[in-house]
């Protein structure tokens, strides 16, 4: 169970901005099936962790600096900030506004492990920058974490990759052990997005 091993699990920006960033990529190759995949085990991830009663906490970039107006090609406003994955507890969520943990997740993290001498495990987007990121924020709170291949993305697939070839000569902080799932999860899958991935920004 995921419970015995890790103290919480983080996902990073799971947005509809980033997720339609991801589907244009994935069209552009031509099979259109990565973003789906990411999803399906983002979700399944979720449920397993909502089964076990891991504690799951959500970050969402809202009102981006100049900076990174220049580099964002879909800004994280009105209805694309959304959360793909909303959960029931707003609580869970945390607003950001870096490639920076929230200051206050940060230490809520850092007594989780503390408590459970358990390691933090990550999910989310972007892999080579929001994801990575959090994995330097957490080393330099000496907080035990992991990143599931699996679970991480990024818009551009060569980026996601230099970001997890990143981390594992950072970190060695790879995960890849099996899932076990449940079911009733705490958290509703925003409406419509499975269409709008399918659909690919098919114009």
């Amino acid at each position: 169970m995921l419970n015995q091993n890790y103290c919480a699990l983080i996902v990073l920006d799971v947005q509809v901005c980033f997720l339609k960033t991801i589907a244009k990529y994935d069209s552009e190759r031509g099979d259109g099936e990565y973003v789906k995949k990411v999803l399906g085990d983002i979700k399944q991830l979720l449920i397993s962790a909502d089964g076990c009663g891991l504690p799951i906490f959500y970050t969402k970039f809202q009102n981006p600096l100049p900076a990174f107006k220049e580099v964002l090609e879909e800004e994280p406003v009105g209805e694309l900030g959304d959360l793909v994955f909303v959960p029931r507890d707003p609580s869970q969520v945390y607003q950001n506004n870096s490639y920076n943990l929230p200051v206050d997740l940060k230490f809520k993290l850092r007594e989780l492990s503390t408590q459970t001498g358990k390691p933090v495990l990550i999910a989310g987007f972007e892999t080579d920058a929001f994801v990575l990121g959090a994995c330097f924020d957490l080393w330099n709170e000496c907080v035990p974490f992991r990143v599931s291949r699996k679970h991480v993305a990024s818009g551009n697939f060569k980026a996601h990759e230099y970001g997890i070839s990143l981390i594992v000569r950072q970190f060695l902080s790879l995960d890849e052990r099996p899932l076990f799932y449940a079911r009733n999860p705490s958290f509703l899958m925003k409406e419509g997005v499975m269409e709008m991935v399918e659909l690919g920004e098919k114009q």
